[in-house]
């Protein structure tokens, strides 16, 4: 049979004592130090949320703004490369307006070089035509 006595009674109170102890020094403490814990873990992962999503918009912002600026660099790059194409042409066309000229000046010295050198020659011609007649007659 089962026997109760006195020291059932005694490791019953024992117990019970060392349990609200245990529950009022060590469980609550510890079980609200979880919770505040819990807690400031959560208003972090909030708050990492909201960062996390204003870092997103700051990131399509970044993104929007530097296709534009790509945009605006790729036609200023355009302009400057057609600016830089008509410049040379118009160079070009210059450079060949001031050889054409320099080509007809000098052709113009050559040819009036060739009529005086004809001339020349054609009144050399005279004379040694007369003295060659003068030598044979």
């Amino acid at each position: 049979m089962i026997n109760i006595n006195i020291t059932l009674l005694i490791q019953l109170v024992n117990f019970l004592l060392v349990y609200f102890l245990l529950k009022k020094l060590f469980f609550e403490p510890l079980l609200e130090m979880m919770d505040r814990r819990k807690l400031r873990l959560d208003s972090l992962s909030s708050g990492f949320a909201s960062e996390k999503a204003e870092l997103a918009a700051l990131e399509k912002e970044y993104q929007e703004k530097l296709a534009v600026y790509l945009g605006q660099a790729s036609a200023i790059r355009a302009e400057a490369k057609a600016d830089a194409e008509s410049k040379i042409r118009l160079e070009l066309e210059q450079a060949e307006a001031a050889a054409e000229a320099e080509f007809s000046k000098r052709k113009q010295a050559v040819d009036e070089e060739m009529e005086a050198l004809k001339a020349s020659l054609s009144s050399e011609t005279a004379g040694f035509v007369k003295s060659v007649v003068a030598k044979f007659a």
